[in-house]
């Protein structure tokens, strides 16, 4: 069950990446308030993800 966790955690981290880059090759301009609301949840989704992947990560012994 951790190792499904880690795979979904760094498949949604890949995602919100892409999604980031995405909003930010638009343009910081050219961004509503809905657009910053948008790129400031994505990327806290982003650093939650992260964090979940280091968590579920597999340590060496």
């Amino acid at each position: 069950m951790k190792k499904a966790i880690h795979y979904i955690a760094i498949i949604a981290s890949l995602v919100f990446l892409y999604n980031i880059i995405q909003i930010l090759s638009l343009g910081l301009s050219k961004l509503s308030e809905f657009g910053y609301g948008a790129l400031v949840g994505k990327t806290i989704l982003f650093i939650i993800s992260l964090i979940i992947v280091f968590i579920t990560r597999t340590k060496k012994q």
